[in-house]
């Protein structure tokens, strides 16, 4: 239950790797608290991070001192987002861009393993904040395209379908199927890609939007985050032959972060699909 719980009788391994989406957000309780930094591993094992992410721009300089201290204990770091490398640049920590783990395995294993056919034409919404503009585009996009409106989230009251509480393969079908996607979340965002999905992204109210923004800076789509309705055109669309090459390419670096800071032993162990 406590940070110092687990160093008493810390899980045995031989590579310890914290990680990945927000484990560092120091507006969360989890972003000042010294396991989520790997602080309870024995200090003989490899430590590392695997694309953690801060999800903020900038931290506070209150917790900066914190920050340093168990990260500068880790073998080797790496974020998810770009502005996370810059985070740590300025707090004198050298980090690796990697991607979202989810990325490590191709769109083919997803969904062989997971997703099944929905026949319906909709446009999915993921959307936690009762967005108006959201609610205005998707109308707009299921108007134009005689879609029904599907969504995961119980406070979107507009939807034809409302799969709040679906288990994760159902997320995974209604991602893989949609006609069109409207979010404001990051593995909305990431499975839209991975699946090869028109997809717009709205800002979250909160102030975590680094997740998404600088996803879709690194793959060339910055105009698919809109911050008005005019930012918005139905009419252009996502050229995935060029998507997947820069994906790709970050993929393998991302892999070759991990093979290269795995002890000499393990690296003939690791997996990667």
């Amino acid at each position: 239950k406590s940070n110092n719980e687990l160093r008493m009788s810390p899980p045995q391994a031989d590579v310890y790797i914290c990680g990945s989406d927000q484990i560092w957000n120091p507006l969360f309780p989890n972003g000042k608290d010294a396991a989520f930094y790997l602080d309870f591993a024995p200090e003989d094992k490899t430590r590392l991070s695997y694309a953690a992410s801060f999800a903020v721009d900038k931290i506070a300089d209150e917790i900066k001192s914190f920050v340093y201290e168990k990260v500068k204990k880790l073998d080797a770091v790496s974020v998810r987002e770009r502005s996370g490398v810059s985070i740590l640049k300025e707090l004198g920590i050298s980090a690796t861009q990697v991607l979202d783990p989810v990325f490590l395995l191709p769109g083919t294993f997803w969904i062989k393993t997971f997703v099944t056919y929905i026949p319906d034409k909709y446009v999915l919404v993921y959307d936690f904040d009762s967005n108006e503009m959201i609610e205005k585009l998707v109308k707009k996009i299921a108007r134009t395209n005689n879609y029904k409106i599907f969504t995961v989230n119980r406070n979107i009251s507009y939807a034809d379908k409302n799969l709040w509480y679906c288990a994760p393969d159902m997320f995974l079908s209604l991602v893989c199927h949609a006609q069109y996607i409207l979010t404001n979340s990051f593995h909305a965002l990431a499975f839209s890609l991975i699946f090869g999905k028109q997809v717009c992204v709205v800002n979250r109210n909160e102030e975590i939007n680094t997740r998404m923004r600088d996803l879709l800076d690194l793959v060339g789509l910055k105009h698919c985050l809109v911050k008005n309705e005019t930012d918005f055109d139905l009419s252009t669309t996502i050229d995935y032959k060029i998507v997947n090459s820069i994906i790709e390419k970050h993929i393998e670096k991302s892999k070759s972060f991990l093979k290269d800071n795995l002890p000499s032993d393990e690296k003939a162990n690791i997996v990667c699909h």
